[in-house]
């Protein structure tokens, strides 16, 4: 099976509280999705501000995408959704 991320569409916010982005699968297109509550509490962002949301997606882009990557390499049929229970909490 073939994964990996479309970082040559931009990450955009979305109506449903999330920052979306893209990843192939089998090359077929899949939608992935960051909560705003996920991005406010691992990488700092405003919640009443969509930039801010952006910009923590891309501070965290590289464990948001590994995540990601997990979540599609487990089941690829399943929505990816990125959650704040799926960070691992700091120490």
């Amino acid at each position: 099976m073939g994964i990996f991320i479309a970082r040559d569409m931009p990450p955009e916010h979305t109506s449903n509280g999330t920052v979306a982005f893209h990843a192939s699968v089998d090359d077929h297109m899949v939608t992935c999705e960051v909560t705003d509550e996920a991005l406010q509490d691992h990488f700092g962002a405003r919640m009443d501000d969509p930039e801010s949301l952006i910009e923590a997606f891309r501070k965290g882009r590289p464990d948001i995408e590994l995540l990601a990557l997990m979540k599609l390499n487990i089941d690829p049929s399943s929505p990816c959704l990125i959650a704040t229970g799926d960070f691992k909490p700091e120490h």
